[in-house]
């Protein structure tokens, strides 16, 4: 049998009270901490018996993943943003988010299910604004910045004044050096604002773009919260 300690280190792992219909309090911090690290690929593993012999779920996050909006966090008279959290119950095998008013899920077929868990898939979901739990909005408002044309161009010429081969800030890749005619000009942008401090009328600066491969690209993206630049140079294998 697998320690709790142990689950803990790929799901998110809740003891429960069974006399109350298995009544939680799920917190927000740690639920965004297992996504920035698994995306939804990870279990919430609700228990009442402290050796995990029985009465204990194990739910695919994906499945319950719809529950766990802002708006239905709990209601507290003071509100600490760092604790903020969702009340939830199993009731029949019905899972439940208090204030929540998404039809409830059915978890029947995870109750007293195999905790011998295979590891989370290595394999990252694209980004986009479903995976993006910063939200929707500032996956928009940050992509549209780094995709902005005008910005993207000045950068560009700005550093072609002292890097003819516009390499890549993080790993020093050039497209023009690796192929030719055909790579000349070209390198991706990416926004280095902190994303919890983007707003609409925020101004971007060039010294807030960084020139890029795609690949490291991709990289800064991978895991929530993002790599800065000089987080993703320090995971470079020399």
């Amino acid at each position: 049998m697998m320690e709790i300690k142990e689950l803990k280190k790929e799901n998110y792992v809740l003891k429960a009270k069974p006399d109350y219909d298995y009544w939680a309090n799920l917190s927000r911090g740690t639920l965004n901490k297992y996504k920035a690290q698994f995306g939804t690929n990870f279990n919430i593993i609700i228990y009442s018996e402290p050796d995990l012999k029985a009465n204990y779920y194990i739910i695919p996050f994906n499945k319950l993943e719809g529950l766990f909006k802002d708006e239905f966090l709990a209601q507290d008279t003071i509100i600490n943003e760092g604790s903020r959290r969702w009340n939830v119950s199993i009731a029949n095998h019905i899972f439940i988010v208090t204030r929540c008013d998404e039809p409830p899920v059915n978890v029947k077929e995870y109750f007293n299910g195999n905790l011998f868990l295979p590891k989370p898939s290595i394999i990252a979901d694209e980004e986009d604004e479903s995976s993006f739990w910063e939200g929707k909005e500032f996956y928009i408002l940050h992509k549209s910045k780094e995709r902005d044309p005008d910005l993207s161009k000045t950068a560009k010429e700005q550093r072609l004044k002292s890097d003819s081969n516009l390499c890549c800030d993080v790993c020093g890749f050039s497209f023009a050096e690796k192929y030719g005619e055909h790579g000349n000009g070209f390198i991706e942008a990416h926004h280095t604002y902190p994303i919890s401090q983007l707003k609409e009328e925020t101004k971007t600066r060039i010294e807030d773009i960084a020139l890029v491969c795609s690949n490291c690209h991709r990289m800064l993206h991978r895991r929530r919260p993002w790599l800065s630049m000089d987080e993703l140079k320090n995971l470079l294998v020399k």
